[in-house]
């Protein structure tokens, strides 16, 4: 587990990676702190790139915990500018996609934060019977069809 970061006086937080770099370690401070008493003037509507990152993050976490090996690592600062930076790459030809990059970014703080949050009991039966209502759509569409009649 990467060492708790000072935000403030009263709160220190466990990074979601193994920061190695004190600028990286300085800009990652000051953006949770931000995050968290940042300058917020009232009510915002949500907008629908937050919406596809919610739901990626929950994919992600769903896929972690139910696909990934139990000797997965956190990562560190310098690895995850590589998978922004690869994910960035990829999505340069996807222009006109722009809800994509914030369903990558959901997805990469889904698989991130799995070592803060373990999953629930409650989450682990959710996850079971989307699994097996998957399962079984998938049988269902790839059953053979019937023999054809062949017409001479």
């Amino acid at each position: 587990m990467p060492a708790a970061l000072q935000i403030t006086k009263k709160l220190a937080i466990a990074s979601l990676i193994d920061i190695q770099d004190t600028v990286f370690a300085d800009s990652y401070r000051n953006g949770l702190w931000w995050s968290l008493y940042g300058d917020y003037g009232g009510d915002k509507r949500v907008q629908d790139s937050y919406l596809d990152a919610r739901h990626a993050y929950r994919v992600a976490q769903s896929e972690y915990f139910y696909y990934a090996a139990t000797d997965s690592r956190i990562l560190t600062d310098s690895e995850l500018i590589k998978v922004l930076y690869e994910s960035a790459q990829g999505h340069l030809c996807y222009p006109d996609e722009p809800d994509s990059w914030f369903y990558s970014i959901g997805c990469l703080l889904g698989s991130l934060s799995v070592t803060l949050f373990p999953a629930t009991s409650q989450e682990w039966q959710q996850w079971e019977a989307e699994h097996r209502t998957f399962q079984a759509k998938l049988h269902r569409d790839t059953q053979p069809l019937d023999p054809l009649a062949v017409v001479a």
